[in-house]
């Protein structure tokens, strides 16, 4: 009886075979262990696009909410996004009191930049207005607000303003704009 020998180049190519055939089932669309893996990458990958354009959108109206004027009067709530050079800040009023024969204003402003500011400024306008809600244009008045200290990034800081002439019960409205920061890169 002859004995069949199957030489080692035999053995190689049936073992390659058996590894394409394995690789191959593996990606086909039969259901292998691959495709579950696929599907959750190709899921999470969606989920990740979908929250990539929801903040892409939020930031695009953020950019749009801004404004380079923020306009309070004392029935304000809340806050306002105010154009800061070369930022944004976020800025609330937070209280009119009496203060000689004026006002004081005092307004928070909140850094929500990953870049310290300091030596802020910018322009507070102030007036009173008639029965109709117009402005009395002789009782408009201006005067620079220097914000004194640093904005270390994610602070708030308190800065109150003396606003002459008109007290808190004829005063119409407050505006601050014009802000101009130095950034630094410490607090």
């Amino acid at each position: 009886m002859a004995k069949f020998v199957y030489g080692g180049w035999v053995m190689r190519s049936i073992a390659v075979a058996a590894i394409c055939c394995g690789l191959a089932s593996c990606n086909s669309s039969g259901g292998g262990e691959g495709n579950i893996h696929d599907i959750t990458q190709d899921s999470q990958l969606e989920r990740l696009q979908t929250q990539i354009y929801d903040l892409q959108s939020e930031v695009r109206d953020l950019k749009n909410t801004s404004t380079s004027v923020g306009v309070f009067s004392e029935s304000s709530d809340g806050w306002q996004w105010v154009n800061a050079d070369p930022s944004k800040l976020r800025v609330g009023l937070i209280e009119i009191s009496p203060h000689g024969n004026g006002s004081m204003a005092t307004f928070s402003v909140m850094n929500p930049n990953a870049m310290s500011l300091r030596d802020c400024s910018g322009t507070l306008t102030w007036w009173s207005a008639d029965e109709t809600g117009s402005v009395i244009q002789s009782t408009m008045h201006n005067r620079r607000a220097d914000f004194d200290g640093s904005l270390p990034p994610g602070t708030f800081s308190s800065h109150k303003f003396p606003l002459g002439d008109i007290p808190p019960e004829k005063l119409a409205s407050v505006t601050i704009g014009g802000i101009d920061c130095t950034r630094t890169n410490g607090g």
